[in-house]
């Protein structure tokens, strides 16, 4: 059943006696679920959350450690092998439970003093146990329970004694897993996939940025409930969130403790408490506000965890307390989303310290990029961007990294991969994350809208959302400049393209369902339901406009992905055969959604501020009918109180629209420094310090929304791509990828007063500044790496190149 798929972590153990003098050991593993191993007790490597997320079936990553030091060396000499494996990406819910049994491979490889190897691998003479440690459940979205007495003495079944250390020498004594583990290990078959070594980054606890509470207050009890209020909850304790003494909690009692950044992490314990009491602590990226108000989705209390868009998922780390007097805990095989935690006890719990610390693929050594403005609204959402990378660059581009969710959705993939590229270095990420896709590539070369497969999102003939596989690697290939990206990819684009132009987004599938320009404000939006006749998402019929305006965004991605196909197969001594694909589906966007009257976009368009986008993007207009297009889209945005209507994929190109296409540079800044709804920074004065799902997900007015609720999305910080490349002026140049040679064309505006940008270049930092002076003048300063050059393009001026140095300008502006 469902919780017999989770419960608990699968353990298996080996002596080896060294054949001779060791002078090197290395140590290969993997597991079918999410894995620690150890040596003589202590955990070896500083990777979390093992072996990653992968194709259920297809894929499985090792990790190879050197495990010298760990080990005693002598000839004759013992020394203990050991690994817990939990449920985790295996046989979970993440997963639909697909996976019977957990399961550990390895290979240990020993160098001899004499010159001779030894090998030992995983056999049948390995000691196992479905449960024969302290973790009791662990999986993705359940979070952790974890009861210390049943923790071997002093290793604590493995654990390092001191939290967040990995040196030898944290345990008491080595773990000893033979005298716990009864039974033999059997040959477990269920994967049958490749193994290879893990590619990109692994996933870490990010130490770096581990936070400490900046609020804690207990609460027991609640005032002012009625029939529609929760009323709000009664504070008993506060403690400073800067000078706090150890936290106490008891029976009855809350604690909320808020971290002040909303992330994905693991909190870190130390705490004493008697034997047997068990503190239960969930996390919440927000709290109920008010008195608890139900008409503004409140779902508890004033002041207690909002958990509503946690969508089911059971995550929490509980812990039972062994009674040794001072004990230290931190969730090992699952990880959080949220800023708050909120915590309960059965019992006296005394908590000495508390920590939550960040979980990531992107380390501190691969973030590349910083950009400081005037404007410190603007400042606080470029953190929020960065904080959603890090957050949801989890093993796999998640879309959120706290619900029953936590998915590699394909359209938040591609629309945010630009800006992923300049916060920091994903390519081995992403590149990984591709072959994830083609893992999960369908017969008729579709991609689904989630990969890896996983519990939900294998739509297929979706568009935007399949359209990734192609855009990814021409992404990657045009900022890094690395060809192998495309090439390893060719064969899954080509076959891709290759159905977009036989079905054209008309087939079975593409008329269902869409996922479309996903939570815009305009009229035929999916998520609202407005694109099906009874306004209920998902439910047919689908209102025949609807039909065709999802054909329209499907062709239009299909002429988009022919050009960039076009651009990837000269980069890779291709032929040419996809301009002539693109000429045809430019022609075919025409023939259908271009009125032969006008030459504009057909009327059921005109209203509507996306489609325009992509016509203005894509040249589909002739000239005249543009710039007739061009200018209802600018009076829509005036209309609409300068904000714009657009989603997931209109967003994402509104900003290089406007500019590139529209030569509407102000209307651009408008919308980037607008506070009203919907904007940027709307979030940001609703509290935000991540990006949202939807422009609304709260607000102070009106609470919570009925709607989409996720406080940790990035897909709307697209536009941090951007403010890099347009704002600040920081670029690859188009004939050269990789930045060799690149240019700086930043776009001063004086609303912001000043920009600041740095991006970290394969051959050291590129900067660009600007800043408007007292006296009127505009100042910009340029720092060109080594062994690079530049092509400078201000507004108004002849292009020129720039040298390695520092370089200053001074202009009047016009």
């Amino acid at each position: 059943g469902k919780a017999e798929a989770e419960d608990g972590t699968a353990c298996f153990a080996k002596s080896v006696p060294n054949p001779a003098e060791v002078v090197e050991a290395w140590w290969c593993v993997t597991g079918l679920g999410v894995f620690e191993a150890y040596v003589n007790g202590v955990a070896v490597g500083h990777d979390f959350l093992k072996p990653g997320f992968t194709h259920f079936a297809k894929t499985k990553h090792s990790f190879c450690y050197d495990v010298t030091p760990l080990m005693r060396t002598g000839a004759g000499e013992v020394n203990e092998f050991a690994s817990e494996v939990s449920a985790g990406w295996w046989r979970d819910k993440i997963v639909r439970f697909r996976g019977k049994r957990s399961a550990f491979r390895a290979m240990l490889i020993l160098r001899h003093a004499d010159g001779t190897e030894t090998r030992v691998g995983t056999e049948t003479t390995w000691l196992a146990s479905g449960a024969a440690g302290p973790v009791l459940r662990a999986a993705i979205f359940d979070g952790e329970d974890y009861d210390a007495r049943l923790a071997s003495r002093g290793a604590r079944h493995g654990r390092k004694k001191e939290v967040g250390r990995n040196r030898q020498g944290d345990v008491d004594e080595p773990l000893s897993l033979n005298s716990q583990l009864s039974a033999f290990a059997i040959e477990n078959t269920e994967f049958a996939g490749d193994i290879l070594p893990m590619e990109g980054p692994p996933v870490r606890l990010r130490e770096d940025l581990a936070m400490e509470p900046v609020e804690a207050y207990v609460w027991q009890g609640v005032d002012g409930a009625d029939e529609g209020h929760f009323g709000k909850v009664a504070v008993v304790r506060k403690y400073d969130g800067h000078r706090r003494p150890s936290m106490a909690i008891d029976k009855g009692e809350t604690l909320v403790l808020d971290f002040g950044q909303n992330c994905a992490a693991v909190p870190e314990f130390v705490f004493c408490a008697a034997r047997g009491v068990t503190l239960t602590a969930r996390p919440a990226e927000m709290l109920n506000d008010g008195d608890g108000d139900k008409a503004r989705h409140c779902d508890g209390p004033g002041g207690s965890a909002y958990i509503a868009e946690y969508r089911g998922a059971r995550t929490r780390a509980r812990y039972t307390f062994a009674g040794t007097g001072e004990e230290a805990y931190r969730p090992r095989f699952t990880f959080y989303g949220g800023r708050y935690l909120s915590i309960t006890a059965d019992g006296p719990v005394e908590i000495r310290r508390v920590r939550w610390i960040p979980v990531s693929s992107i380390s501190a050594e691969a973030e590349t990029a910083s950009l400081e403005t005037g404007d410190a609204a603007l400042n606080r959402f470029i953190q929020n961007v960065l904080w959603g990378q890090r957050s949801n660059y989890l093993s796999v581009p998640t879309d959120c990294p706290q619900r029953a969710e936590r998915l590699g959705w394909t359209a938040d993939t591609q629309v945010f991969a630009k800006a992923a590229s300049y916060n920091a270095d994903v390519y081995g990420f992403l590149r990984k994350w591709m072959h994830d896709m083609r893992d999960s590539q369908r017969p008729d070369g579709a991609f689904p809208g989630v990969a890896p497969d996983a519990l939900i999102g294998d739509s297929v003939h979706q568009l935007g959302w399949g359209d990734a596989g192609v855009i990814v690697p021409y992404v990657l290939w045009r900022h890094f400049g690395d060809p192998a990206i495309v090439r390893e990819n060719w064969d899954a684009m080509e076959r891709y393209v290759a159905l977009v132009e036989r079905m054209k987004f008309d087939s079975p599938e593409a008329r269902e369902h869409q996922w479309a320009d996903w939570l815009s404000l305009e009229k035929l939006e999916t998520a609202s339901g407005r694109a099906y006749v009874g306004g209920v998402k998902n439910v047919p019929p689908v209102k025949p406009d609807a039909l065709v305006l999802w054909r329209y965004f499907g062709v239009c991605h299909w002429l988009w992905d022919a050009r960039m196909m076009a651009e990837m197969a000269t980069a890779i001594g291709g032929g040419v055969a996809y301009a002539a694909m693109a000429e045809r589906a430019l022609a075919y966007v025409r023939e259908h959604f271009v009125d032969p009257a006008d030459g504009m976009l057909i009327p059921l368009f005109r209203d509507m501020q996306t489609p325009a986008l992509f016509a203005l993007k894509l040249g589909i207009l002739d000239e005249a009918p543009a710039r007739a297009t061009r200018d209802a889209l600018l009076a829509n945005i005036r209309d609409h109180g300068t904000c714009l209507q657009t989603g997931f994929l209109g967003t994402a190109i509104l900003l290089d629209t406007l500019v590139d296409a529209a030569a509407a540079p102000d209307v651009a800044y408008s919308l980037l420094v607008q506070h009203g709804y919907p904007s940027w920074l709307y979030s940001v004065d609703q509290g935000a310090t991540t990006v949202w799902e939807s422009w609304d997900a709260y607000t102070v007015a009106n609470g919570f929304s009925a709607g989409m609720r996720s406080f940790n999305h990035y897909a709307y910080g697209a536009n941090f791509a951007w403010m890099m490349g347009t704002m600040a002026g920081i670029r690859e140049d188009p004939a050269a990828p990789g930045w060799r040679h690149f240019l700086l064309a930043p776009l001063p505006d004086r609303r912001l007063g000043r920009a600041t940008a740095r991006y970290r270049s394969p051959y050291g930092d590129i900067e660009s500044a600007w800043c408007y002076n007292a006296d009127g003048t505009l100042s910009y300063r340029f720092a060109v790496p080594a062994n690079t050059t530049a092509t400078l393009l201000l507004p108004g001026e002849d292009a020129a190149t720039l040298a390695a140095g520092t370089h200053e300008r001074l202009r009047t502006p016009s």
